[in-house]
């Protein structure tokens, strides 16, 4: 998996399942980057929805490589927490399901 397949196979498919549309304000890798996945620094991922930042580790040098439906399944769980716990979804529970 490169850094491309990243987005469009993981990141991509849970922010349109668990996220309405007009929410999403933002979605960057910290520190950018490009090229084959996993790469050599820790990689946070932020979303910015409705003005409120969200971060996942998306990988930290070290940890045990995951494949996409992991790596999905990971995000998703950390974004239904974040969704319930914000002023825009406060106590919702949006149901991801795997594609």
């Amino acid at each position: 998996m490169d850094v491309a397949e990243l987005l469009s196979d993981v990141v991509t498919p849970v922010l349109d399942q668990l996220l309405r549309p007009g929410e999403l304000d933002q979605v960057e890798l910290e520190p950018p980057v490009t090229g084959p996945w996993p790469p050599t620094v820790a990689v946070r991922l932020r979303v910015v929805v409705v003005g409120e930042a969200f971060g996942f580790w998306a990988w930290t040098p070290g940890q045990v490589e995951e494949t996409a439906p992991e790596l999905r399944a990971r995000l998703a769980s950390d974004l239904q927490d974040h969704v319930a716990e914000s002023r825009f979804g406060w106590s919702q529970l949006r149901e991801y399901r795997e594609p």
